[in-house]
């Protein structure tokens, strides 16, 4: 600013009058001052911008994430009613087809979305999407008259994807081998031990584990999801899941946990240090201390990048309670946890 005005003083003093001159410069001074304020709309708008494509990922993800756990719920519980005896066939296929719908309105809705989700984020939603199809398709041949008896050829294409299922299936799927399960692999009835849980057994899979007590877990890896049931006095440390961790029935217990959507059921007195990229969710469950995720071990970055979770976004403050329907108080049914409790958990 200050050369142009030593400039136009040069080359102009003897040209303009001082009246001429005064409106130049005040023009000038206007310019500049209009492009200044220009510059900073621009600013302003690009975080405004950048600030509401974050708050619609939270969104979208806490909308996704509730339906796709809604939709493999029901998915089990066609699958369990579909090998029952005596059961009809009719009611059962018509139920599938409305979940057959709801997949294509969850598909629509994820097209419609991709101008602010980011690209990795797509790509674990289309999965999901997509293994919700492949159990459609394989209960839809599984409805059909006389095909009941197709069990392993239904099981096989649901195995390969990463959809979760409920903890009822386990509950009635008797007779096919462990290789032919849902979810694998499951470790159950666990009392008074200490394990750990690594590469092959937990990389990448959808994984169940339930009735622990009084014992100490490892799962340094990344799970595609993980489902941690009927856990008492128990100390858990899972490294990143890509996609979701439910926890049902878990009391007086520390877990701490990496993912993207964190459910939480009917589980109470629990330390829960986590790291959420969306948001968490708690239902029927009360006494809950929440704090950051603060799990350290060697290949802790490597996990988190196969998993696709950022490190720098930790949503572990955005919790939402089912059972809390104020929106200007909050849920009493968890709290933060204090400085003074704060705990690190360093593995070699």
């Amino acid at each position: 600013m200050l050369s142009e005005v030593e400039n136009f003083d040069n080359n102009n003093s003897d040209v303009m009058s001082p009246e001429d001159k005064k409106k130049y410069l005040s023009e000038l001074l206007a310019d500049r001052e209009s492009q200044r304020l220009a510059d900073i709309a621009v600013r302003n708008e690009k975080r405004d911008k950048e600030r509401a494509s974050h708050e619609s990922q939270d969104l979208f993800a806490a909308a996704f994430s509730s339906e796709y756990e809604k939709l493999t719920y029901e998915l089990a519980q066609i699958e369990n009613a579909t090998f029952s005896p005596g059961v009809e066939l009719e009611p059962l296929q018509t139920e599938l087809q409305n979940i057959a719908i709801r997949i294509e309105t969850l598909q629509k809705n994820l097209n419609e979305s991709t101008n602010f989700l980011p690209v990795r984020s797509i790509g674990s939603y289309k999965s999901q999407i997509t293994s919700l199809q492949i159990s459609v398709t394989a209960l839809r041949d599984a409805l059909q008259p006389k095909k009941k008896f197709a069990f392993k050829l239904k099981r096989k294409p649901i195995q390969s994807t990463s959809a979760s299922a409920s903890p009822l299936q386990k509950q009635t799927q008797s007779q096919p081998a462990a290789s032919e399960m849902l979810i694998k692999p499951l470790f159950e009835c666990i009392k008074n031990q200490n394990i750990e849980l690594q590469g092959e057994k937990v990389d990448g899979q959808d994984v169940i584990l339930q009735n622990i007590v009084d014992s100490q877990v490892r799962i340094l890896g990344c799970p595609a999801t993980l489902h941690l049931l009927n856990v008492e006095n128990s100390k858990v440390l899972i490294g990143p899941c890509s996609s979701s961790v439910f926890l049902e029935q878990c009391s007086n217990s520390t877990i701490v946990l990496a993912c993207q959507q964190l459910r939480c059921h009917t589980s109470k007195n629990c330390y829960l240090f986590v790291h959420i990229t969306s948001r968490g969710i708690i239902e029927d469950s009360t006494g809950l201390k929440i704090g950051p995720y603060s799990l350290s071990y060697p290949k802790l970055d490597d996990h988190f990048k196969a998993a696709n979770l950022p490190r720098e976004r930790n949503n572990w403050q955005k919790i939402d309670d089912f059972n809390w329907l104020s929106k200007t108080e909050k849920s009493p049914n968890y709290s933060y946890i204090p400085e003074n409790e704060m705990q690190s958990f360093l593995l070699g």
